[in-house]
C-alpha cells in the first residue's frame, strides 16, 4: 500500500473524526503499516489534543492557534507562516494520518496559498491526500460538511487523492440525506465509506479514561477490568464488540479500496 496521507476532517466537534483517525491507525498497525500521527486541533490545558491523550509521545501535535502560539515566541511578521512550514514536510514525505480540526483551515489555508503549497507539492511529485471528511446523520451537520469540502477543494489548498465522505452511523441512519449536490459542484474524486455504530459495553469507558483501542486488544479479561473498572462479563464482550467492529471497518475499508494490502508473494519454488 502506498504510504500517503491520511487527513481526517469534520466540520464540528463530536462528529467522531478523532474515532475515524484512531481507527485507521489500529487497523493499518495491525496490517504492518507504521503511519504516523499528526494533530492539529484543539489542545487543552494538559498540553494534548483528543489522539494526543490517546497516543502520548507518539501524535505530533501543532494545536490550533499558530498566529497566536507564533507570535508569543518571535517578532518576526512571518511567524504565522513558518509556523506551519513543518506541516508541509509532512505533507511532502506521506506516511501520516493527519486529525485536523474545522477551525484550523483559516490560518491553515492563508499559509497553503501564500507559500504555493499545492504547486510544490505537484513539482515534488508529493503523495496525494486522502481526505476523510466525517459527519454524522444530522442534516445540519452534514450541509456544513459539504460547505467545508467546497472550502477546501475551492482554491486547491491541498493536493488531494479522493474525498472519502465518512457516514458515521453513530447517531443513526443516513437514509434520506443526499449528497448528490456537493457531487456535482465539485471536481474530484468522491468514496462513501459508511461506519457502523459500535455497540461495545466498553466504548464509554475507553472514551472517559482516553484509553485507545489498540491498547486492549492484546489483553484479558483481568487486565481489563483493572484498567477500566469493569466487571469480568463486561470487559469479556466490550472487547469482543471493539474486535468486532474493527474487523468489519477493516472490510469495509477494503471493499472500498482504501485499504490494500499487498499480497504474500509465492516461492519461487513452488
Amino acid at each position: 500500500m502506498t504510504m500517503e496521507n491520511v487527513m481526517c476532517v469534520s466540520y464540528a466537534g463530536g462528529q467522531g473524526k478523532t474515532t475515524m483517525a484512531q481507527a485507521l491507525y489500529t487497523i493499518l498497525k495491525r496490517n504492518g503499516l507504521d503511519y504516523g500521527l499528526v494533530s492539529a486541533d484543539f489542545i487543552d490545558d494538559s498540553g494534548h489534543s483528543k489522539l494526543g491523550k490517546l497516543f502520548p509521545g507518539v501524535t505530533d501535535e501543532y494545536g490550533i492557534g499558530a498566529e497566536l502560539t507564533a507570535a508569543r515566541h518571535s517578532n518576526n511578521p512571518n511567524a504565522p507562516l513558518r509556523y506551519w512550514d513543518k506541516f508541509g514536510y509532512i505533507l511532502l514525505k506521506g506516511g501520516h494520518i493527519i486529525d485536523i480540526g474545522a477551525n484550523v483551515f483559516p490560518s491553515l489555508s492563508t499559509w497553503s496559498l501564500d507559500r504555493s503549497i499545492y504547486k510544490i507539492l505537484e513539482k515534488k511529485n508529493a503523495p496525494a491526500l486522502d481526505l476523510f471528511a466525517v459527519t454524522k446523520a444530522e442534516q445540519h451537520s452534514v450541509q456544513n460538511l459539504k460547505q467545508l469540502i467546497k472550502t477546501i477543494t475551492s482554491e486547491q489548498i491541498l493536493r488531494l487523492n479522493r474525498i472519502v465522505i465518512v457516514r458515521n452511523e453513530a447517531a443513526g441512519s443516513f437514509d434520506g440525506i443526499s449528497f448528490d449536490d456537493i457531487q456535482k459542484e465539485v471536481d474530484a474524486e468522491f468514496v462513501f465509506l459508511d461506519v457502523p455504530r459500535c455497540y461495545s459495553e466498553i466504548w464509554e469507558e475507553l472514551e472517559k479514561k482516553m484509553v485507545p483501542f489498540d491498547s486492549i486488544l492484546d489483553k484479558d479479561e483481568d487486565e481489563i477490568v483493572s484498567l477500566l473498572d469493569v466487571d469480568v462479563f463486561t470487559a469479556a464482550s466490550g472487547k469482543s464488540q471493539i474486535e468486532e467492529w474493527l474487523d468489519e471497518l477493516e472490510k469495509r475499508l477494503m471493499d472500498a479500496q482504501l485499504l490494500v494490502l499487498e499480497e504474500p508473494q509465492k516461492d519461487a519454488a513452488e
